[in-house]
């Protein structure tokens, strides 16, 4: 059998589909009736998106703290 690495983002999504799975106590979507599968998958694809948008703002947000630090500058008194 050959095998494949998972990306991160498919790792990611791997761990966010198996955790709604969890959520609605099943270990497979086909455990679920159709009217509560066509809720599983929705609220997948909504979820999925929120959190990929949250990311994308973290992501933005933590360039814009990265500031630049200036050299300190020595001030002296004359006497």
């Amino acid at each position: 059998m050959n095998e494949r690495k998972l990306s991160a983002l498919q790792k990611e999504y791997r761990a966010f589909f198996l955790g709604k799975m969890e959520l609605y106590g099943v270990k497979s979507p086909a455990e679920l009736t159709k009217d509560k599968k066509s809720e599983f998958f929705t609220e997948i694809k909504q979820d999925w998106a929120k959190h990929k948008l949250e990311k994308q703002l973290l992501k933005e947000a933590n360039r814009k703290v990265n500031t630049i630090v200036e050299e300190p500058v020595e001030v002296y008194k004359e006497p």
